[in-house]
């Protein structure tokens, strides 16, 4: 009952591995997505700025250049935020798999006992 029940569990783990492999790497494109977006930001951003230099009166730019400063750093938040829940998807992820070693040697020491005791049983029986 014992072996079933780890072995149940060593597949539930396995399965949560899973989930959680998936979702990191939907993380992991989502942060990669952001990056990029922010990247395109950024170089907007330094477009805006030497488009200031060469017209300081014109207030349209610089609202412009406000507006991408405040979306850039709104981004930065957003990929830091997605960053951490990364960082805390891999914690959970390498907490798993160690889980999982774990009841896969439990399983292993649940098995070498029942084996030995059917063959206890069968020389017993003999």
């Amino acid at each position: 009952y014992k072996r079933l029940a780890a072995e149940a569990k060593a597949k539930r783990l396995s399965l949560e591995l899973k989930q959680l492999m998936q979702e990191k790497t939907n993380l992991d494109g989502q942060v990669q997505k952001l990056n990029d977006v922010n990247e395109a930001l950024e170089s907007k951003v330094r477009e805006l700025e030497h488009a200031e230099e060469h017209a300081k009166a014109h207030t349209e730019t610089k609202a412009e250049l406000e507006a991408a400063r405040k979306a850039k750093s709104n981004l930065e938040v957003k990929c830091r935020a997605l960053e951490l829940a990364s960082k805390r998807k891999s914690t959970l992820l390498t907490e798993a798999k160690e889980e999982k070693t774990r009841l896969d040697v439990e399983v292993q020491k649940l098995s070498d006992i029942v084996e030995a005791l059917r063959s206890a049983v069968e020389t017993t029986e003999q």
